[in-house]
């Protein structure tokens, strides 16, 4: 694959972290010019800076998000010592009855469904809504779910739609050291 640089930094004003009372102090902090460390990322001047790691764009509803939620927890659980983070991204609007309506349930994605995803499918790592889809526009996702790994320079250097086995995202985030 040819690596591509993503547009900029991640503006923290676009997402919205779920349940997790560390962002709200970040963004309190970074609003007046502040910065703090969120796990592996850097909050500094209303951005989440780009480190090396994996960037998922998912959807609650969707089967394969739901089936690679164990596989990013064990990439975590391999690769957070060497400080590699994965960070998920919902980027679909609709909450998790969707599917199994046949697209009829069109209700949106609140804090209840995220909630319900990261308990049902025993998420570790950062769950972030991202309500205007500044960033899944941003880095081009357009499937559910989208894996990129970001090097500490932003730049792509894996990128894959659909299921993703542990072992090919692995030898993806190898490849950054």
């Amino acid at each position: 694959m040819d690596t591509v640089q993503a547009e900029g930094t991640i503006e923290v004003a676009d997402l919205f972290l779920l349940e997790e009372p560390q962002l709200a102090a970040v963004l309190d902090q970074s609003a007046t010019g502040g910065g703090c460390w969120l796990g592996a990322r850097l909050v500094t001047h209303g951005r989440l800076k780009a480190d090396q790691g994996g960037l998922e764009f998912f959807a609650i509803w969707c089967p394969h998000c739901q089936n690679e939620a164990p596989i990013l927890n064990q990439i975590d659980a391999a690769f957070a010592p060497k400080g590699e983070r994965t960070v998920s991204i919902l980027a679909s609007p609709y909450g998790r009855d969707y599917d199994t309506s046949g697209g009829t349930n069109r209700r949106l994605a609140d804090r209840g469904d995220l909630s319900w995803f990261d308990t049902t499918f025993k998420v570790q790592h950062t769950t972030l809504i991202d309500p205007s889809f500044a960033v899944v526009n941003r880095y081009g996702a357009n499937s559910y779910p989208t894996i990129y790994v970001v090097d500490s320079s932003s730049t792509i250097r894996f990128a894959q739609a659909g299921d993703v086995a542990y072992q090919d995202l692995a030898n993806a985030l190898t490849q950054l050291h």
